[in-house]
């Protein structure tokens, strides 16, 4: 869990640069989403997502004259409202890196796969600091470096 005691915000000021590079990553929906086969808001729908579900996000696009954040998915192939920029609507809700406090003791293993090798042991009440984050379908995991 994050180490920090701040609120999970997000900043409602965006810039390109933002937008394009620090938003993509690793995102859990926090209420259902529909995802479309393009960017545009009235393109056709594909699937949707329900709450709780992960999702992996490529590329996101402000949408200004809608007030929006799209994000283009790994899996589901498509893309999903992130947030709604002025009435603070979240669709979806990215994992944070930064500080974590480990809950539970656990194995750290070299890379991403939990069947990979064992190179270290958190304890709980540690503090670790997660650099990257990644989501592992196979296992079912939201695994962080």
């Amino acid at each position: 869990q994050p180490a920090a005691s701040s609120s999970s915000s997000i900043t409602m000021e965006f810039s390109d640069s933002l937008v394009s590079s620090e938003r993509c990553g690793v995102y859990i929906v926090e209420q259902s989403a529909v995802v479309t086969s393009s960017w545009q808001l009235d393109s056709e729908d594909i699937a949707e997502l329900r709450s709780g579900q992960v999702v992996t996000v490529l590329e996101v696009k402000h949408l200004t004259e809608h007030a929006r954040l799209r994000g283009r998915l790994l899996e589901p192939v498509g893309w999903i409202s992130l947030v709604d920029t002025t009435a603070h609507r979240c669709w979806a809700e990215q994992v944070q890196c930064g500080l974590y406090s480990v809950v539970l003791g656990t194995d750290v293993t070299h890379n991403e796969s939990v069947s990979s090798e064992d190179v270290a042991e958190v304890v709980e009440g540690q503090t670790v600091t997660v650099l990257e984050v990644v989501h592992c379908p196979d296992d079912a995991r939201i695994r962080g470096r």
